[in-house]
This record gives structure tokens, C-alpha cells and sequence, in this order.
């Protein structure tokens, strides 16, 4: 039997009103977590560097 698993990312771990979904045999769920968290980071250090840039005077 191969099980699947939903894995869904949300607040706290992402931004607000975002939400990342996706679903992967339990063979794979290990390297799609990995992979997603990956994307978590990629968006928050994108939302930062936007935010610094909006915070700068002038």
C-alpha cells in the first residue's frame, strides 16, 4: 500500500494569507517537506528585503 500525505504550509511559518499545499507518497514526504521549507525561507527573506526596502527613509 502506498499511503499519501497532504502537507500544507501556513501562518506562522509563512506569511499571512499564504498558504502552500502539495502532496507526496510517504516515500517522498521527507524531501518535499525539505523542499517546501526551502520555499518558506526564499519567501520570507523576500518578503524582509521588501520590507527593509519600504521602511528606508526617502
Amino acid at each position: 500500500m502506498n499511503n499519501k500525505y497532504k502537507i500544507k504550509v501556513e501562518h506562522p511559518l509563512i506569511r499571512p494569507g499564504l498558504t502552500i499545499e502539495t502532496e507526496a507518497s510517504e516515500r517522498y514526504v521527507a524531501p518535499v517537506i525539505s523542499k517546501l521549507m526551502e520555499i518558506v525561507r526564499e519567501v520570507n527573506s523576500a518578503e524582509e528585503v521588501q520590507l527593509g526596502k519600504e521602511k528606508r527613509p526617502g
